[in-house]
């Protein structure tokens, strides 16, 4: 196996609520697309807040490539991961080329000193998005599909091979979950590792190479989609009983399908 994240026994409590990640362990494969699912609590923003180097008061060790995650510096860590949280907010209004010019920052000098190959990048990274046309719009006036799409597409500027997306077709329409997906396989078709934190369990199902299934602060289970979505699991973790599993007739994996009580 090609390791490119080994997580040894991390551990890490919130002092105002006490909630923890316990004796967390998880090696997760270089190219691969890897989903963490759980209910709501479960601490799977916890973990990719800690896998990007926002919260680093953890106990353990964390390896990217065999390096301690700790001892990366800033420049170091966006150059090998990148992260999309939940919630983005911005003190200033800016345009869209100029918020995924800043992804291209830790390549270069500065957004004032950026290269061709900087421009093209983005410039290619908008219309893969469908953003070119919009690029001088302010950020402010974006739906909120809109908003995670540009926030995606500068991730994805920022060239790293370890890709945290937590949440990421929470307010898209169809149309852009659709062209989502489609990119993000390509991107993994490309070398990338796409690390996704997803309360949306069939998409998970259906991109992901691996699932983590995560509940309370405690790593359950790691496997193969049809190894994770089965009828237990979603009783025994989402507490949902209207509910059947079919695999999807195009692609054979499994799908939940909530029924009426």
């Amino acid at each position: 196996m090609n390791q490119f994240i080994i997580i040894n026994d991390l551990n890490f409590k919130y002092a105002e609520n006490g909630f923890k990640l316990e004796n967390i362990n998880l090696e997760l494969e270089k190219g691969k697309i890897i989903s963490l699912i759980g209910p709501n609590g479960a601490g799977k923003t916890t973990i990719a807040k800690i896998l990007s180097g926002i919260i680093d008061n953890y106990t353990g060790r964390i390896f990217i490539e065999g390096k301690d995650l700790k001892k990366l510096n800033f420049k170091e860590k966006a150059r090998k991961i990148a992260y999309v949280p939940q919630v983005f907010n911005t003190i200033f209004d800016f345009e869209i080329k100029e918020i995924l010019l800043m992804g291209r920052r830790n390549n270069s000098n500065g957004i004032g000193f950026m290269k061709k190959i900087d421009i093209d990048i983005v410039e290619e990274t908008m219309r893969d998005f469908g953003l070119y046309e919009k690029k001088n719009k302010k950020f402010s006036t974006l739906s909120g599909g809109e908003k995670r799409m540009v926030l995606i597409a500068r991730a994805i500027c920022q060239g790293a091979d370890f890709i945290i997306l937590d949440e990421p077709v929470a307010y898209l329409d169809l149309h852009h979950y659709v062209d989502l997906i489609n990119i993000l396989l390509k991107l993994n078709k490309s070398g990338k590792t796409i690390f996704l934190i997803l309360h949306d369990i069939n998409m998970a199902s259906e991109i992901s190479d691996e699932i983590i299934l995560l509940n309370r602060g405690k790593i359950i289970k790691k496997d193969i989609p049809e190894n994770i979505i089965n009828e237990d699991i979603i009783k025994n973790f989402y507490g949902i009983k209207n509910f059947i599993i079919k695999n999807n007739p195009v692609t054979f994996r499994p799908n939940v399908i909530i029924m009426p009580p």
